[in-house]
């Protein structure tokens, strides 16, 4: 015995091929619009790139502008999130210099964790 709801969802012969067709088409278009809204929408969130430093400038920075210490920021990030520190770039976001530093987690991914430069505070995980 046929249930009254099984018709809407079963559909033979050529009248089935034009509405999956078609099904298939107003999906494509609706991921099409959402795709293009997405990426509009995660720029307008993130303000401005990051741009590191090179080592020379770091040091420079760091000595003129009395910034904390890499090594202590990177200790403080491998122990809060218990992974080992890997890397550490003095750049510039957002008109600030942060720190950001790279973290090798126990399960073997990387993390990466900004820290304003000035103060040593937790500013974006990402």
């Amino acid at each position: 015995m046929r249930s009254p709801v099984q018709p809407l969802f079963m559909v033979h012969g050529q009248d089935g091929r034009i509405m999956r067709i078609s099904l298939l088409a107003a999906t494509a278009a609706f991921c099409l619009a959402a795709s293009t809204l997405l990426p509009w929408q995660a720029s307008g969130a993130q303000l401005a790139p990051l741009q590191c430093l090179s080592t020379e400038e770091t040091r420079e920075e760091i000595a003129s502008a009395r910034l904390v210490q890499p090594l202590v920021v990177m200790r403080r990030a491998a122990g809060d999130l218990r992974a080992e520190a890997v890397e550490g770039r003095l750049c510039r976001w957002n008109n600030e210099l942060i720190y950001e530093i790279s973290l090798l987690r126990r399960d073997g991914h990387i993390v990466r964790v900004l820290f304003n430069a000035a103060d040593g505070k937790a500013v974006e995980r990402r």
